[in-house]
């Protein structure tokens, strides 16, 4: 693992631990749901710590090019993405199409910006239309079950959706 791998994952524990902190501190004055204000931040610090520590504890050779491994059974470094796109263009049209992602939910709703922001992130890692249609519907389907069915938290339906004949929303 490179030293700015080290740093990157090193900032990542950071992040994690500056999150919780952050989350401690919501307080609500009265009882919204049953998770409280807390629960997200806390799982996405979670995340964060645990990546960024498997990082920081992976030994070279264990995946990383230094460490001497074969190259045979390493995955490419690059992946496979539009051609055309270098690493630097696909992370800057991850970012764009996330960015998008969160423009896009009040105006087309949950499972429709899911469905399409999956579609377009696997499209850059190399995976067909198709393919990332299919599987933007089932993740858009899982993350809805979870949220709403799970958790009881009303996602967006989108406002588009008002303007379709015979949808009220009412």
């Amino acid at each position: 693992m490179s030293g700015s791998d080290r740093i990157l994952a090193a900032a990542a524990v950071g992040l994690a631990l500056l999150v919780a902190a952050m989350a401690s501190q919501y307080t609500v004055r009265f009882l919204v749901d049953p998770l409280g204000p807390r629960a997200l931040p806390y799982l996405v610090a979670g995340l964060l710590a645990v990546s960024g520590a498997a990082l920081l504890l992976r030994r070279p050779g264990s995946g990383s090019p230094e460490g001497g491994a074969s190259d045979a059974a390493e995955p490419s470094v690059q992946p496979a993405g539009p051609a055309g796109f270098s690493r630097i263009r696909r992370q800057i049209a991850g970012i764009a199409a996330l960015s998008g992602y969160a423009i896009a939910i009040p105006w087309l709703g949950f499972m429709a910006a899911t469905t399409l922001a999956t579609a377009v992130l696997a499209r850059l890692f190399g995976g067909g239309w198709g393919r990332g249609l299919l599987t933007g519907i089932v993740f858009a389907a899982a993350l809805y079950a979870l949220f709403s069915l799970g958790f009881g938290l009303q996602l967006p339906a989108g406002r588009l959706v008002a303007l379709l004949p015979g949808m009220t929303g009412g």
